[in-house]
């Protein structure tokens, strides 16, 4: 099981690695190391590059899925991204996984393998 400071140190290509591993898509890293392709095959189907750390089409679709949120730091170059849960008995909602980085897709990323590592 992975923790929070074990996700921020990977690489972008190690973390769309793990994001690919999760949602059982089927995959392949470049001979140079550089890129994860997602094979998809067919007569027309050429391999595309997956980059959910880097491409909104990519990430987005799993933001949404699994309720993640995105807030843009307005003093700093920043966003947060987190999971959270609101109980009935406050008003203020209880923010869990909360992670903090420049690029936002990342920190969603971050977040969604978080929250794989705790069953939600």
């Amino acid at each position: 099981m992975m923790n929070q400071q074990e996700l921020e140190a990977m690489s972008d290509l190690q973390l769309d690695t793990l994001i690919a591993e999760n949602e059982g898509v089927d995959f392949y890293v470049d001979d140079d190391g550089e890129f994860l392709w997602l094979k998809m095959g067919g007569q027309h189907g050429e391999d595309i590059v997956y980059s959910p750390t880097n491409t909104a089409n990519h990430m987005m679709p799993l933001v949404f899925e699994h309720g993640i949120s995105l807030i843009k730091d307005t003093t700093e170059d920043t966003y947060f991204a987190c999971s959270h849960y609101e109980e009935l008995m406050h008003d203020s909602p209880t923010v869990y996984n909360p992670v903090e980085h420049s690029n936002p897709l990342r920190a969603a990323a971050i977040v969604y393998l978080l929250m794989k590592e705790g069953g939600q």
